[in-house]
This record gives C-alpha cells, structure tokens and sequence, in this order.
C-alpha cells in the first residue's frame, strides 16, 4: 500500500450517512504510517458530479469516469479491507484533498482552498 493509490475498498457495514459500498478509495497517509500501523487512511470516491458534496476534489487520471474525492468521509482502514490498485494519483490532488479536509475541520479559510481549487 502507497499513499496516493487509489484502491477498490467495501465500506461496509455503514451507519447513517456514511458512505457506502464497493467502490474506489484514495489512500491519502504517508507509506511509514501504513507499516507502522498496517491501516490505511482513506478518502472514498465518487463519480456522481450532478450531486457533488461541499469539498469534494476532482481527481486526474484515475480512470475513464470523472472521480471525486470526498474528503469528509474520511476513514481509517485496516490493510486487508482494501482491494486491487486501480491508479496512482500525483501529490498535488493529494494535496488538493489534504487541503480540503483541513478546510472541513477549521485549519485552512475556505476562501483560500476554492481559490487554490480553482487554480
């Protein structure tokens, strides 16, 4: 496991909102991280633009599909839960998704994430 591989995950069994299913999933923690702990910390995908999240980071060359990230669905993983690698994303849409996730949680001011989003 790498950061930045995107990866077939099943996120189930789920509660409320959460999100769900067997679907991809971008690994977002550093490689030292994953084998000192053996878990991944995700950020589940989605192809749905008509109804995309707040925050959500559109990612480039993971597939024929537009593909989201949807960094407030965060999630940590053990290893064995996570499928076949099906792209590799580079550090700047993994940045994007850092970003976008410090901005959910209060670090970052929103106006200088949709800026550096637009960019």
């Amino acid at each position: 496991m790498k950061r930045g591989e995107v990866r077939w995950i099943d996120l189930k069994p789920t509660v409320g909102r959460e999100q769900t299913g067997h679907r991809p999933a971008l690994i977002i923690n550093t490689e030292a991280d994953i084998a000192a702990r053996q878990l991944a910390v995700i950020m589940p995908l989605t192809s749905s633009s008509w109804r995309k999240p707040p925050h959500a980071i559109e990612l480039s060359n993971v597939g024929k599909r537009r593909s989201f990230a949807l960094p407030g669905q965060i999630r940590t993983v053990d290893a064995k839960r996570l499928g076949v690698v099906l792209a590799t994303v580079g550090e700047r849409d993994i940045d994007r998704c850092l970003d976008a996730l410090l901005t959910i949680c209060g670090k970052i001011p929103p106006m200088r994430f949709e800026a550096e989003n637009d960019a």
